[in-house]
């Protein structure tokens, strides 16, 4: 990782890595994601450039390392190292990564939520996604294409409706079993929200809106593998 010249410059580094890893994302979303203030960024970027590096204060990094957990804080420091550290203690098996396991999300998913048992068809070692937590499936169908693809692989984790972030890409279960992985916002009607397909061939619609109170589960998908 080539080195900065300012503290306030890697926080722009990984502003700008989350940016190319979510082009959807909003600046408020990613200012909640890095654990900052609305406005930091479009605050200390006006200022000089001493008084913004003055500004990045050691609770702020500190913020930044609870939100942010795979972040290397002394990367954002100094500059030395990586950006992201590799956490052996969050890591399900230090030696082979994260689990994947070999069903489909919209397929067969469910077969793995019901049998805790199932073991991992093997482990997939790709930082910054070995985070305990995280689990590796298939994803089928192209309505998220092309940035993923019918049959590539996609990292998961579970998380609380309430932490959606609006902008992000979720693989969305419902009680009704409906099973999709799209681009969630916010819907202009109350008690729902929008999903919306990367794909925009007519036959993927432009959105579908679902009620919140319809949801089971949701899981934040933070990376994909794309499969040849």
């Amino acid at each position: 990782m080539n080195k900065s010249n300012s503290t306030f410059d890697r926080m722009c580094q990984l502003r700008g890595w989350l940016k190319e890893q979510n082009p959807k994302i909003s600046e408020a979303a990613i200012e909640r994601q890095m654990g900052v203030a609305t406005n930091y960024f479009k605050t200390r970027s006006n200022a000089p450039i001493e008084e913004g590096e003055k500004n990045v204060r050691e609770r702020t990094l500190q913020n930044l390392k609870a939100a942010w957990p795979e972040v290397n804080i002394e990367w954002v420091k100094t500059g030395e190292g990586r950006m992201f550290v590799e956490e052996q203690e969050s890591v399900i098996d230090p030696k082979d990564g994260t689990p994947y396991y070999n069903v489909d999300f919209l397929g067969g998913f469910d077969e793995l939520e019901d049998n805790q048992t199932t073991v991992p068809a093997y482990y997939i070692n790709f930082q910054p996604y070995n985070k305990k937590g995280n689990l590796w499936c298939n994803i089928t169908g192209d309505s998220m294409a092309p940035r993923i693809n019918s049959g590539d692989k996609i990292c998961i984790r579970e998380i609380l409706m309430n932490d959606i972030i609006f902008g992000e890409i979720y693989a969305i279960v419902t009680i009704s079993n409906l099973r999709t992985v799209k681009w969630v916002i916010r819907s202009p009607e109350e008690g729902m929200i929008r999903l919306v397909p990367e794909n925009k061939e007519p036959r993927y619609g432009d959105y579908q809106d679902i009620k919140i109170s319809e949801i089971r589960k949701v899981f934040k998908v933070v990376g994909a593998v794309r499969m040849f």
